[in-house]
């Protein structure tokens, strides 16, 4: 405090009081707002709410030549029907668009709505009796074709066989998939027959 200039009016000493209790009491003072309005009123951006809102009836395009014209340009000059947007839809209106298409014979709707709780066992024999055979190879179908995976080959300083040599190479490629596979495959076995603790 070393100045003299200094504005003693707009130095505050102690807790300073609010000038609103409550929010509310915020909020419905308009002493700003009305300080604003002639600025506003320069620019003609104010209306008064009688003008800007009336109950009347608006008939700009009741009279016949009013109402605007489909555009010229359509060849048979009937615009396209109005369709909601699937996001504004409601249950409702896809309830009216799924009976507008060709409706579904009875019982397959009931079978379909309905959930089976003890299907009929000859339906499942007939469905899978109707249900193309599986691909040779995959499960349920014929055995897959093993070819030959010999890796021994004849004894050494002999030669070997091109194909020995490509499958001790695939081999050794592929060790690194299929290590502890079936110590693990078995110790699962075993726990989930009870034999070990887990």
């Amino acid at each position: 405090m070393t100045r003299d200039d200094v504005d003693l009016s707009r130095v505050h000493v102690g807790k300073r009081r609010p000038k609103y209790k409550h929010l509310s009491d915020m909020l419905d003072d308009k002493v700003v707002v009305k300080k604003r309005q002639d600025i506003y009123t320069k620019y003609s951006m104010v209306c008064d709410e009688e003008s800007m809102y009336s109950d009347e009836y608006d008939d700009t395009y009741d009279s016949e030549g009013g109402a605007p014209s489909a555009p010229s340009g359509d060849a048979e000059g009937v615009r396209r029907p109005f369709v909601t947007p699937r996001v504004l839809r409601t249950a409702r209106d896809e309830l009216q668009e799924e009976s507008d298409e060709e409706s579904e014979p009875e019982e397959e709707q009931k079978v379909r709505s309905r959930v089976e709780f003890c299907v009929n066992p000859e339906e499942i024999r007939a469905r899978r009796a109707a249900q193309p055979p599986p691909p040779r190879g995959g499960r349920g179908g014929a055995p897959p074709v093993y070819r030959n995976t010999n890796v021994t080959g004849k004894p050494k300083g002999q030669g070997q066989e091109k194909e020995v040599l490509h499958n001790r190479d695939r081999k050794e490629k592929h060790k690194s998939s299929r290590a502890n596979h079936n110590r693990r495959q078995g110790a699962q076995w075993k726990r989930s027959q009870g034999m070990m603790p887990s």
